[in-house]
């Protein structure tokens, strides 16, 4: 019954045959087919772990005869099997991206340790915590520093400059009327 499920496709020609030339009836037939389908189901059912497990225990199996008898040629290409199924050929991602990592951070110390922010060989960690400081320290500075031309800037478009007096809460804006009341008596004179 296996083999006629194996190898007919027809369902209908399987259970004519079992009637035919098994006499069987339709229960019997239909018990028969649902065994049959079981079993090859239950075989087809693998699990891949056992199955690599097999094939290397087969491909160890074939290198130790291969060797006993100094068939070195069959003992190369059982052990290259085995080589296959265990995945030594792949390219393993892991590894390529620990080089790729350890390229990146030899890129990174390269552009920081020549600024000379901690004596050569520092981790690269302090060495970048230190990059920053001094990052931030320039950005505060030049912050600060904006900020300071920022108020020259804005007293040199003043018409008169700064008030000396400090009647005026605001510098005059350049186009601006000054009001009386915003001169010196220096500057009127």
């Amino acid at each position: 019954m296996l083999l006629l499920l194996i190898t007919t496709r027809n369902v209908e020609e399987i259970k004519n045959q079992c009637r035919e030339k098994l006499k069987l009836t339709e229960k019997q037939t239909q018990d028969v087919l649902e065994k049959a389908s079981g079993q090859i189901t239950e075989v087809a059912a693998w699990n891949r772990n056992i199955e690599v497990g097999k094939a290397i225990w087969r491909a160890d199996d074939i290198y130790e005869r291969a060797l006993r008898v100094q068939d070195n040629k069959t003992a190369l290409a059982s052990e290259t099997h085995r080589c296959k199924l265990l995945g030594l050929y792949e390219k393993d991602e892991n590894v390529t991206s620990k080089i790729e990592w350890l390229e990146e951070i030899e890129i990174v110390r390269s552009y920081l340790e020549p600024l000379e922010l901690a004596a050569p060989g520092v981790a690269l960690p302090e060495l970048a915590r230190l990059t920053a400081d001094k990052v931030i320290d320039l950005m505060s500075n030049e912050y600060a520093g904006s900020e300071l031309r920022e108020k020259k800037e804005a007293i040199e478009r003043t018409e008169c400059g700064s008030i000396e007096s400090g009647s005026r809460d605001r510098p005059i804006a350049a186009g601006e009327e000054p009001e009386a009341e915003d001169w010196d008596e220096e500057q009127l004179a």
